[in-house]
């Protein structure tokens, strides 16, 4: 039972520890930018024009052989490995033993330099490179100098006596130049070219800064940098070439207006005549070596989104609305006058129309205008009673008869109908404690029998609600902290698997 629980327990660690491996392995390759992947290309067979077959001996050998020797061909790829899109480029052989045979792939692999005899190939080539080869003999005498270097081959053995003497000469010159002036240098292998950050989120207007590298840094001067939709760069305009410092530039992008841009760095530059191509077959085949420059670009590309920016909440400045009257809502009585607006307790302030005026009275504005539910006649011998007011022109008590014109009155309640002035000579009497003057009400709804609220507002401000304060926004984004998050469990995952396996190798 001990023995099973053992091997239960082994099991489960080496399970914890393989997937903990696995998640670190993926972060890695997620997170950690990988090398450049070298240039590939496929041998294409010799070029017939620029060489021919020569008979010399071999380092080593009493025998003659009778060797092909002038320019190859490779075609390299563009984008993916065998695509074999790329430029068809011309390259010599620098394995005089090996042999090599049309579709053998390749990749490149560093300067010719750091072979031996590399320095006096790389001089042959940047000065007789195989774009100047013009015939074949020439083709073949540069080919048997290059192969005097990587693999002592006695020159004085070449049986065509033009192609020896061209071949001597050009392995001499090389040979003099390179021990006075030292190994010239190469350009080899395919640039590298990064956008720093590669993504990022910030509210519209807010400047990015990046940075664009370029490896090796010898690479390459200069640098293009485009961006599209209506960003601009820090010139003003949406393109701009900036000069590499030891292999780094700068620069900001800024968007007004809310959108996704795309950066894009372009980088011209040659990949120098001497980069070595190797062979990826097992057992490899004959080693080659580039005969003239070619033209590359390494290009790069980073997107910015740039979010609709929010404003900030900010507090009213006047916190409680003041109340104002309508100026309109209360009718002023000119001394004297023998008609008076009378205004009941809790109804709606309306203005007094005019004895034999045929116009519908205004209604101020703000207020309810509802018209009333019931008009009852007074009786012609109803005898009205005014009360003496305190207002600027009181009216004695008296008992009038009125006219037989019908006076109506507002529904029991006042609620907020209009009330209809007499024709005629009757004195509309003030209500009590009053100056003849009606008191405005609120306008809003009035429940009939209740008193009105005073809250100090007033129709055009009643409904005014401060709202509730708007969450901050606009601040820059954060870069996302997810893969360190995720490298942390990953690698407590690893501990905690490695535990439990020396806990179970203990048991």
């Amino acid at each position: 039972m001990e023995t099973r629980q053992r091997t239960q327990s082994l099991r489960w660690g080496l399970r914890v520890g393989r997937v903990a491996a696995a998640i670190l392995a993926l972060l890695l390759a997620t997170s950690i930018a990988l090398a450049n992947v070298p240039t590939t290309g496929t041998f294409a067979g010799k070029d017939n024009a620029r060489g021919q077959f020569v008979i010399f001996q071999r380092p080593g050998e009493a025998n003659l052989y009778r060797d092909w020797a002038g320019v190859l061909r490779l075609q390299l790829d563009k984008n993916t490995k065998g695509d074999r899109q790329g430029p068809l480029v011309n390259v010599f052989c620098i394995q005089l033993f090996v042999l090599v045979s049309t579709g053998n792939t390749y990749f490149s692999n560093g300067p010719v330099t750091a072979l031996q005899g590399g320095c006096y190939i790389r001089y042959l080539l940047a000065h007789y490179p195989a774009a100047g080869v013009t015939t074949t003999a020439e083709g073949a005498a540069r080919q048997l100098a290059i192969w005097h270097f990587s693999d002592n081959l006695d020159l004085n053995t070449i049986q065509d006596a033009g192609i020896k003497a061209r071949a001597l000469a050009l392995a001499a010159e090389a040979q003099t130049q390179v021990d006075t002036n030292g190994c010239p240098g190469t350009n080899a292998g395919l640039a590298t070219l990064t956008i720093t950050p590669s993504t990022a989120t910030v509210p519209q207007g807010q400047p990015v800064p990046y940075t664009v590298q370029i490896s090796p840094a010898t690479a390459a001067t200069q640098v293009n940098i485009t961006v599209d939709g209506t960003a601009v760069l820090d010139n003003g305009t949406q393109a701009a070439t900036l000069t590499f410092n030891q292999g780094v530039a700068s620069f900001t992008v800024t968007n007004a207006n809310a959108g996704t841009v795309n950066i894009t760095a372009v980088v011209p530059y040659v990949m120098d005549q001497g980069t070595v191509f190797d062979s990826d077959r097992n057992p490899p085949t004959q080693r080659l070596v580039l005969g003239d420059g070619i033209s590359l670009t390494a290009t790069a590309q980073a997107q910015t989104v740039f979010q609709q920016a929010t404003p900030t909440s900010t507090p009213l400045a006047t916190s409680t609305p003041t109340s104002t009257p309508l100026a309109t809502s209360t009718p002023t009585t000119p001394p004297g006058s023998t008609s008076t607006p009378t205004t009941p307790p809790g109804s709606t302030s309306t203005p007094t129309t005019p004895p034999g005026s045929t116009s519908t009275p205004t209604t101020p504005p703000g207020a309810t205008n509802t018209p009333a539910s019931t008009n009852t006649p007074v009786p012609s011998n109803t005898p009205v009673t005014a009360t003496p007011g305190n207002g600027p022109d009181p009216t004695p008590t008296s008992t009038q008869t009125t006219s037989k014109t019908p006076r109506p009155t507002s529904p029991p309640g006042g609620g907020g109908s209009p009330t209809s002035t007499p024709s005629g000579n009757t004195t509309a009497t003030p209500a009590p404690g009053s100056d003849g003057t009606p008191t405005p009400q609120p306008p809003a709804a009035v429940t009939p029998g209740q008193p009105t609220p005073n809250n100090g507002l007033t129709s055009s401000n009643q409904a005014l609600v401060r709202p509730r304060s708007l969450p901050n926004t606009g601040a820059p984004a954060e870069r996302s902290r997810s893969t360190e998050w995720l490298l942390l469990v990953g690698a407590a995952l690893l501990v905690a698997g490695i535990a439990l396996q020396r806990r179970s190798a203990r048991r």
